[in-house]
């Protein structure tokens, strides 16, 4: 048998305190916690939907809250600028098959998981990067929407999504493939 000391267990333990509490969390100033609520936006966009802009914004790209049927959005992403209105494109969704209803939630929280939740709580979507080492979120000029520690990214909406527009991206082993790890420098 083999017994630790006293000594040897209280460094053990110190060792795995200091692990946990190393551990990267997204600065307050990084997390974000967006409502599915308020006015429509103004333009005319494919399939006569109605859409709710949020303020992560990449030119030409923006997340929104969108909805061709009452009640049910989806976060997705459009392409297109307000001078060329006529041509707002949706280009990608997180829930398409699952939506939400009004005040649902579009959340970056300190643990660096990415989630969109219905108002009563419910999960329609999440990035499954909880304690990943994610410090921030960002929407590049490419479309591709990153959430990246200090060095990498930790995960990234697939190129595929952007090459086929309307592909689901489900919370799902198949949309985990298709995310990769690349250096952040190399991104931005």
């Amino acid at each position: 048998m083999c017994f630790l000391s006293t000594s040897s267990l209280l460094s053990i333990l110190c060792i795995i305190l200091l692990i946990s509490l190393s551990q990267a969390q997204v600065p307050p100033s990084s997390t974000f916690k967006h409502v599915n609520q308020g006015d429509f936006g103004d333009y005319i966009v494919e399939y006569d939907g109605n859409y709710r802009a949020l303020d992560i914004f990449s030119s030409p790209f923006q997340l929104c809250f969108y909805n061709t049927t009452p009640n049910a959005y989806t976060l997705s992403l459009r392409m297109g600028l307000v001078r060329s209105e006529s041509v707002f494109r949706w280009v990608w969704e997180a829930n398409r098959g699952n939506p939400v209803g009004e005040n649902a939630t579009f959340s970056l929280g300190k643990d660096g998981n990415l989630v969109l939740a219905d108002a009563d709580g419910r999960m329609a979507w999440q990035s499954n990067t909880t304690n990943k080492g994610v410090v921030g979120f960002k929407l590049l000029p490419n479309g591709n929407m990153v959430l990246h520690d200090d060095k990498v990214i930790v995960m990234e909406t697939a190129k595929k999504a952007l090459q086929f527009p309307g592909l689901d991206e489900e919370n799902s082993a198949e949309s985990s493939k298709n995310m990769a790890r690349r250096s952040f420098a190399d991104k931005i």
